[in-house]
């Protein structure tokens, strides 16, 4: 089970430096960073949907969602504020070198 991690892992490093090329070529585009990101937040919201439809995944209730803390909530704008910024700063920096400071 741990080398389906590892695959799933390598395949998640790969994607974001492909979303990286295809977030700079929204932007050149749509003229415009933040159009782009919301695409692109937009697209993945569509398909995080379509799996949760497809997998038959429940759907928290009220009471589970209150119970989350606070600070959680902010998971998704941490990942908003990464699609940004990436958005704006890969055609100056390359995907190398914008993976390697978002690892450092």
């Amino acid at each position: 089970m741990k080398s389906v991690a590892y695959f799933l892992g390598l395949s998640a490093g790969f994607g974001l430096s492909l979303q990286i090329g295809m977030n700079s070529q929204l932007r050149r585009s749509l003229g415009s960073a933040y159009p782009a990101a919301l695409v692109s937040f937009l697209v993945g919201t569509a398909a995080l949907v379509l799996l949760v439809l497809v997998t038959r995944t429940s759907v928290p209730s009220r009471d589970t969602l209150a119970a989350i803390p606070w600070w959680a909530w902010f998971g998704g704008l941490l990942g908003a504020f990464y699609v940004a910024i990436s958005t704006i700063v890969a055609a100056e920096l390359g995907a190398s070198s914008l993976l390697a400071l978002v690892i450092a």
